[in-house]
């Protein structure tokens, strides 16, 4: 039988000798791990600012409905359950794609890595907790969706409805402190760590020492490459 060889040679656009297997996939200009990290994030990143957006929108609703007209707060109610349905569909779809489709390549590592998976842990702990007490509130008191259906009545005692409901709020309140922590380490790594911050510098010192030259802070920003009348000098 004739022995196929698996590996060859070939020199890359950089001049340099190369390895490859026809096996393997085909090159498509990119590391496969960047390939593998983008399509996560294709999913990912919706699912990330749906699930924040609705954070948000079931804690405002809890903390201003009681100003609201008693008239208006059953329907608001009503639609915080559903919202808190949505919420409870986004949390299951993000898990679901993080578990499926999670780039394999190698973590940077340090405490910085692990502090933040340490947070995304207990955002996903929080979300998953205070969405099924969101969700047994209702059940346990019975309630009414819009005065149109109602949901099935657990017939909870008053002494359990009233320690879910307190759990609730502790689970949310939590939920959304680590929500702006999170957020603010994430500004942190972007404009500290990766340094996008210093793009601005520059135009935020020109602003304090001349306000009126605002608008021409742009031209003076260092180009990336010299200028034409540079090269002729």
């Amino acid at each position: 039988m004739k022995n196929w060889p698996t590996k060859s040679s070939a020199l890359g656009a950089d001049g340099e000798s190369h390895e490859y297997s026809p096996m393997a996939p085909k090159a498509t200009g990119e590391p496969s791990n960047e390939v593998s990290a983008r399509a996560y994030g294709a999913g990912a990143i919706p699912f990330h600012w749906v699930s924040a957006a609705l954070i948000a929108a079931l804690w405002l609703i809890a903390e201003v409905v009681g100003f609201m007209p008693r008239a208006l707060r059953p329907d608001i109610w009503s639609t915080h359950v559903l919202l808190g349905l949505g919420l409870a569909l986004a949390i299951a779809g993000r898990i679901f794609w993080h578990l499926r489709y999670r780039p394999s390549g190698p973590r940077s590592g340090g405490w910085l890595d692990a502090l933040g998976r340490l947070a995304h842990l207990a955002l996903y702990t929080l979300m998953v907790i205070g969405t099924a007490l969101g969700h047994s509130d209702p059940l346990l008191r019975g309630y009414s969706m819009f005065g149109l259906w109602a949901l099935p009545n657990l017939h909870g005692s008053s002494g359990l409805v009233r320690d879910v409901t307190d759990w609730r709020d502790v689970a949310a309140n939590i939920l959304i402190a680590l929500v702006l922590l999170h957020a603010s380490a994430a500004l942190f790594h972007h404009l500290i760590i990766l340094g996008h911050g210093r793009r601005i510098t520059p135009v935020l010192r020109l602003r304090d020492r001349h306000p009126g030259k605002l608008n021409n802070s742009a031209r003076a920003l260092p180009r990336a490459g010299p200028r034409a009348s540079d090269a002729r000098r």
